[in-house]
């Protein structure tokens, strides 16, 4: 019996030689590599390897498209919060220019330059430039397209060619000097008599009519002799009298007044953004989000935590340049013997917000003074400083200053 088996390549249909022991082979027409199928005694081709790289293709390709939607979503984020950036910018840019604003545009802008230059290095990864198409090549002109053909033809035809051209030139310059010699330009020649031909007719004309007609001509008189007038160089020109223009009368235009703006909103805590809580917050290290619109507010978290404590204030206001209520939260979250150290440093600092009307001296006496004296979470210490109101409250390890009036939803 015979160890050997002759089938037929996949690939280009060539004869394929292969033995009971063989698991793969090479068709030596083609070059295809196949692996082969000994089940039952008969061999069969499998294109294993070919479903490997499709597989390993579908796999890269699979990787790509999720590294693109990563790259996607992070430019979405990006020209979010640069949006939330860009507003706050517009709303400062509003308002009339001050030493504070200058300031807190510097660092608005500051923090929107990593936004545009890592948005523009994800959406020139994402959407790169198409490939500039090569330069057509351009038209060869006369000159160059007589030359070619020249060098094309035979030398007998290139040495026939140039006594030819020759020729056509010299009969060309031949007919142009013809034509001038035999129809030369003449130029008109004034004369005293055609001047004085055109002088008598221009009188003729400018005669009234009504003259004419008033003397009626006789058979017996003479033809009127017509005296050439000739220019002289004494003859002056006529004088124009200038006529004044008149002027229309300019009817009066009415000045319309610009509309009246409506009053702008005011806040519960008058004269305070929340830019300046921002900025004063970020100085100690806080971590402030973009603006969130709600149904009627705006509202700003910032955010700290330390080792020890955690700490979070929200600003709410109705308009973007506006603070109506402030609410500070510190929750300790390691226990301490003195607990209310950490919170009466920062709850003091809020409490001297420079609203308009604000005592920050006041307020933060009271604060400093009021912690100590609230034990559990069913205290409550109000106060009132600059037409604000103020509230503290909160446990040992949780402690809540809450400044200005919440807004009610309409």
């Amino acid at each position: 019996m015979s160890t050997q088996q002759r089938i037929t390549c996949l690939s280009c249909g060539a004869d394929l030689v292969v033995a009971a022991a063989d698991q793969q082979t090479q068709c030596a027409y083609c070059g295809a590599r196949w692996r082969i199928d000994q089940t039952g005694g008969q061999a069969t081709l499998l294109a294993a390897d070919r479903v490997g790289q499709a597989v390993e293709d579908a796999g890269a390709a699979t990787q790509s498209g999720i590294a693109r939607l990563q790259k996607a979503q992070e430019l979405a984020s990006l020209r979010l919060q640069l949006q939330q950036v860009q507003a706050e910018i517009r709303s400062i840019e509003r308002i009339p220019p001050t030493g504070r604003t200058r300031a807190q545009l510097r660092e608005l802008r500051s923090q929107a330059r990593p936004f545009e230059q890592q948005i523009a290095a994800l959406d020139a990864d994402l959407n790169p430039p198409p490939a500039a198409a090569p330069p057509s090549p351009k038209a060869p002109g006369t000159l160059a397209r007589f030359f070619r053909w020249r060098v094309n033809i035979p030398l007998r035809g290139r040495l026939l060619a140039v006594p030819g051209f020759l020729l056509v030139l010299f009969a060309c310059c031949l007919c142009s000097i013809t034509s001038s010699i035999v129809s030369p330009t003449r130029t008109p020649t004034l004369t005293p008599a055609a001047v004085g031909r055109a002088s008598a007719t221009l009188i003729a004309t400018a005669r009234p009519a009504a003259t004419a007609s008033a003397v009626p001509p006789t058979t017996t008189s003479a033809p009127p002799t017509v005296t050439p007038i000739l220019p002289t160089a004494t003859s002056q020109p006529p004088t124009a009298t200038p006529i004044p223009p008149t002027r229309a009368p300019i009817p009066p235009t009415a000045t319309r007044l610009p509309p009246t703006a409506p009053p702008a909103t005011r806040g519960n805590l008058p004269g305070l953004q929340p830019a300046d809580v921002k900025v004063n917050l970020e100085q100690r290290k806080f971590t402030c989000g973009g603006v969130e619109q709600r149904k009627t507010l705006y509202s700003w978290t910032c955010k700290l935590e330390t080792a020890s404590d955690q700490f979070v204030v929200q600003v709410y206001a109705r308009t973007l340049l506006t603070v109506d209520y402030i609410n500070v939260a510190t929750v300790k979250l390691v226990a301490a013997p003195d607990d209310s150290l950490t919170a009466q440093s920062l709850l003091g600092f809020m409490a001297t917000m420079p609203f308009d009307g604000a005592q920050p001296a006041a307020a933060r006496a009271w604060v400093e003074a009021t912690l100590p004296t609230i034990k559990q979470n069913g205290d409550v210490r109000t106060a009132t400083f600059g037409g604000a109101p103020y509230q503290l409250f909160g446990g040992p390890a949780a402690r809540t200053l809450q400044m200005g009036v919440l807004p009610a939803a309409p």
